[in-house]
């Protein structure tokens, strides 16, 4: 039986050639992009954190958890980044009474033609939940994502998970199980656009004349550049005043009728990949490219610049879907552009 999962879905939609090329030929960059590594090593850390509650342990030891994987990023400013984003999301689930029911649950159901009701022979839908609670009464699914955008209620970001397939498989994966009321919360961690302090240039210091601060560098200027310590306390002092804009719990339901519509669009997607898969045919979508905000690892095999089998650039995969047997179903971070302070 074949799986089809939230991560492939989205990679096929959003370029058949890029799921040809990952999927059915099984090559993935060798190279990860800096804001999907920040985003897979966030989600192992909340991982962490969620097994130590599930453990019932004590919260100092499910934050130590957590920032014990923070440790594979390569830049210490990304870790403090990091450290003062789950400082914050941890200070609000610790206060939060619930009961963890499962963490990294892996699922199949059937993939179901929701007009005739055939169950498919060849796929099935698979993926793992995040976090799965009990709070209470009430089962709720926590799905974690890492953003560089706004989450201001009513802003783009909220408006694409109404209709997010991600959010959708997952409950119906839920309802599969027999939680039909169930919920999902859209757990939101916001990156701090702050950038590290600089020295200030030598030719633009300019130092107090007089006063008790005489000879001390005018307020706003620095003598050094600021240390990875001291972004990250600069970093949990700024997201404590307001933990609203770095960290959002959107609530999201489905109906019967969304669950339909996801289920047609899945049927009618696997059999146009099994048709492009025979045919040898998947065209290229220019449009996706650079999505992400970041170049497409394929784009020079696409450009017939390079080889999918340059075993310095590409590798084999794992496995058909990494993401179930190798990690989560982490996607590429939607970055946005960073401001200073």
């Amino acid at each position: 039986m074949r799986l089809l999962t939230h991560s492939r879905r989205a990679t096929f939609q959003e370029c058949p050639r890029r799921d040809f090329l990952a999927y059915t030929l099984k090559r993935r960059p060798i190279h990860v992009a800096p804001a999907l590594t920040f985003g897979t090593v966030a989600h192992q850390a909340l991982e962490a954190y969620w097994r130590g509650r599930q453990e019932r342990r004590s919260a100092d030891d499910c934050h130590l958890a957590a920032f014990d994987r923070v440790s594979l990023l390569s830049d210490p400013f990304a870790r403090a980044r990091l450290v003062a984003m789950l400082a914050c999301y941890m200070a609000y689930w610790d206060a939060m009474e619930c009961e963890v029911i499962a963490v990294e649950h892996a699922f199949r159901i059937p993939l179901m033609h929701p007009g005739t009701g055939e169950v498919s022979s060849r796929w099935e839908l698979a993926g793992k939940i995040d976090v799965l609670i009990s709070q209470n009464g009430r089962v709720k699914v926590l799905e974690h994502k890492t953003t560089g955008e706004s989450i201001t209620p009513g802003g783009n970001y909220h408006q694409k998970t109404r209709i997010d397939g991600q959010i959708t498989q997952y409950l119906l994966a839920v309802k599969h199980m027999g939680h039909s009321e169930a919920e999902l919360i859209y757990d939101v961690l916001v990156k701090p656009r702050q950038k590290p302090l600089l020295a200030t240039p030598p030719h633009k210091r300019v130092r107090v004349q007089k006063g008790p601060r005489k000879g001390l560098l005018r307020a706003g200027q620095r003598e050094t550049d600021e240390t990875p310590s001291e972004y990250e306390f600069r970093l949990r002092e700024v997201m404590s005043k307001n933990p609203a804009k770095y960290l959002s719990q959107m609530v999201a339901v489905r109906t019967e009728k969304a669950f339909r519509s996801y289920q047609f669009d899945l049927w009618h997607i696997t059999m146009t990949m099994e048709f492009m898969e025979q045919s040898k045919i998947a065209p290229r979508n220019p449009g996706a490219c650079r999505a992400h905000h970041t170049p497409c690892p394929y784009f020079d095999v696409c450009d017939d610049q390079a080889s999918i089998y340059d075993n310095t650039k590409f590798r084999n995969a794992l496995g058909e879907h990494e993401e179930l047997d190798f990690g989560s179903e982490e996607e590429p971070e939607d970055e946005a552009g960073e401001v200073a302070e």
